[in-house]
């Protein structure tokens, strides 16, 4: 005698699970503004805020990266992948982020999913349109030889996790 059943999950993102996630990222990237004050304004860092909150909750963000360069070389980087699955049920404490940051250039790219490349290239101007900052393709980033990548942390709520990571 043999069983077979189905089962579906499905898994839900609310605009709390968002809001709780995306303040974790800003607390993190305010801790570097406190640290390194000359890196990025206040302001970038609302504009952050707003957009960051845009790409995770339509879905089109995979990952999110904010880099730190110098002489046209990303020395270091602070990376978040996004997933939406509920693989990720650690909620950490933000902060401990280290590094010489100051005098720094910063660049933030956000990497698309799946949803986002089906999109129309009128539906993404729309986004990009939408959101308080500038946004469109980026180039490859070029690394700094020796770099290591550490995982650090992870922050949830609900469905939605994100891991992050240190590249320095």
């Amino acid at each position: 005698m043999s069983y077979s059943f189905t089962r579906t999950d499905t898994q839900t993102v609310t605009y709390a699970n968002v809001r709780a996630v995306n303040d974790k990222i800003i607390a993190d990237l305010d801790y570097v503004l406190t640290l390194n004050p000359n890196v990025f304004t206040k302001d970038r860092l609302e504009g952050w805020k707003y957009d960051f909150y845009q790409w995770i909750y339509q879905g089109y963000g995979s990952a999110i990266k904010v880099q730190f360069y110098r002489n046209n070389e990303c020395f270091y980087e602070i990376k978040y992948v996004i997933s939406t699955d509920g693989s990720i049920t650690n909620d950490q404490n933000t902060g401990r982020i280290r590094g010489n940051l100051e005098g720094a250039s910063t660049y933030v790219q956000v990497e698309g999913t799946s949803k986002w490349y089906s999109l129309t290239t009128e539906q993404k101007q729309e986004f990009y349109d939408s959101l308080k900052l500038q946004w469109g393709p980026s180039a490859k980033t070029n690394y700094a030889a020796g770099l290591i990548e550490k995982m650090d942390k992870q922050y949830s709520s609900g469905s939605l996790g994100v891991q992050r990571s240190i590249l320095e």
